[in-house]
């Protein structure tokens, strides 16, 4: 497919950026466009290469400082503009054996979101952010140069072979270990497996695009690998993400209220079973937490009443007239200190008890669809 390109005209309104943005504008601008293919269709997330990234960067920065806006680049010699080379040549000193590219440029736009909502709004570009055939990405941003004072590149690409990984939709950051992987490979990957940083490699799998994980613990920047294989061919990729949230986050697993019935008429307790809540830490660190339970209400026995993460404790309604219509309320509190001595965490659940003279059940019919 031949390279495609698209100009933004610059914006009336332009605003000099301090350098230091530029990393994370660029950064958000891919986080942008990749919340646009989800909301468009789920299409998959591009990968943020850095091949890519340089040949953007460097043609914000030579508009900016040679002072004009074209695809193609241009060198300034004695006040007038020179052709250097066509843009894909640029991109192609950079980013090799590629089999589709684009390009969308834009100048003037004060944010990474004014950006990329004016590329949004414009059919041709929009054809870009959304296109199908491109698999990476790559964002430049400067600022402080140039008539328009802001200037943005963004270069996309698909290269032979090349199968990439994106975690969390090529999110900058994350406050939670339990991300969502991109893997493409479709049409080629048999089997996949995964490990984090240095650990073990999980089992081989039916290939698939979509895959729930789980990050190393700690905060800090983290790593996923993911081989590919057809047969005894392997192709290997990686991405990487911030990972910086709470370290230790106390999580009391249930649906928010636990409701039991009891049906007098035939002497039977909905569920039958205890009622199980799972105690763990859902923060980022992974040491255990002690945690000990208490409650109000006296139609139930609650046990364990102490332990670590993770674990499991259960709930049974004992001890309550059977024999007396009405509904009977009580409340579980876990409460737990992280390993490292910091401030005290509780979770709450409300707990009822209808006791009734007769549940009636009903049962929906079984719904199946097919295609010929």
């Amino acid at each position: 497919m031949p390279p495609f390109v698209a100009h933004f005209p610059p914006s009336t309104v332009t605003v000099a950026e301090s350098q230091a943005d530029s990393a994370d504008f660029a950064a958000r601008v891919v986080e942008l466009i990749n919340q646009a293919r989800w909301e468009n269709g789920r299409l998959p997330p591009l990968k943020r290469q850095e091949d890519l990234d340089a040949a953007a960067a460097y043609h914000s920065q030579d508009m900016a400082v040679d002072d004009y806006f074209s695809h193609d680049s241009y060198n300034r010699v004695n006040g007038e503009l020179k052709f250097e080379r066509y843009w894909y040549e640029r991109v192609s000193s950079y980013y090799s054996g590629w089999s589709t590219l684009g390009e969308c440029i834009a100048a003037g736009y004060t944010s990474p979101r004014s950006a990329v909502d004016a590329w949004l709004n414009s059919p041709p570009h929009r054809a870009i952010l959304l296109g199908e055939n491109y698999t990476e990405i790559g964002s430049g941003y400067y600022s402080g140069a140039g008539t328009y004072g802001t200037y943005w590149t963004t270069d996309f690409g698909n290269r032979f072979g090349v199968y990439p990984l994106v975690i969390n939709r090529e999110a900058i950051s994350t406050t939670q270990r339990d991300v969502s992987l991109y893997v493409y490979g479709a049409g080629w990957a048999a089997q996949m497996r995964f490990r984090n940083e240095t650990g073990e490699w999980s089992v081989w799998e039916p290939y698939s695009p979509d895959r729930a994980w789980t990050l190393s613990c700690g905060n800090g920047q983290k790593t996923v690998y993911v081989e590919l294989r057809n047969g005894s061919e392997v192709r290997s990729a990686s991405d990487s993400i911030l990972l910086d949230g709470e370290e230790y986050r106390l999580v009391v697993e249930s649906d928010g209220e636990v409701v039991f019935l009891y049906d007098v008429e035939a002497d039977r307790l909905v569920p039958a079973s205890p009622w199980t809540v799972r105690v763990v830490n859902g923060g980022t660190g992974c040491e255990e937490m002690e945690w000990e339970a208490d409650w109000e209400g006296d139609w139930f026995t609650v046990s364990p009443v102490s332990g670590t993460t993770p674990s499991t404790l259960s709930i049974v309604p004992t001890d309550f007239p059977t024999d007396t219509l009405g509904v009977y309320t009580g409340t579980l509190t876990v409460t737990a200190r992280p390993p490292a001595g910091g401030s005290v965490a509780s979770r709450s659940l409300s707990l009822r008890l209808h006791v009734v003279a007769h549940v009636d059940q009903t049962f929906l019919p079984l719904v199946m669809k097919g295609r010929r």
